[in-house]
């Protein structure tokens, strides 16, 4: 998988990030950086399929990282199970606060 970013420079979730269930292992990279002025984040997963027929970003449940999460500052962590998508979940923004997440999936 090619790396993605995404960036928030509100207070507000991004789109869910589809990951590559056939990659085994699954590995998944995940570094967040605060570009500009101060933000509180938190980085999210679901196990809820997001090809389904009816599914709601917004009504799936998500469960917080526990290493990437309520952040003030970069962080950095890893996803190493299957989950289907990752999303970044900006709680605070100040100064203009500009959060950038980038993900790398590795496996064969």
């Amino acid at each position: 998988m090619r790396p993605i970013t995404v960036a928030l420079n509100s207070i507000s979730v991004s789109n869910p990030i589809v990951l590559d269930r056939g990659r085994v292992p699954t590995n998944v990279a995940i570094g967040v950086k605060i570009t500009v002025g101060t933000a509180t984040y938190s980085v999210q997963y679901t196990y809820d399929d997001p090809f389904a027929v009816g599914f709601n970003p917004s009504t799936a449940k998500w469960f917080t990282h526990s290493t990437l999460s309520a952040l003030s500052a970069d962080g950095d962590g890893n996803i190493a199970f299957p989950a289907r998508a990752v999303r970044l979940n900006v709680a605070a923004v100040g100064g203009g606060g500009i959060v950038t997440m980038t993900l790398i999936q590795s496996g064969n």
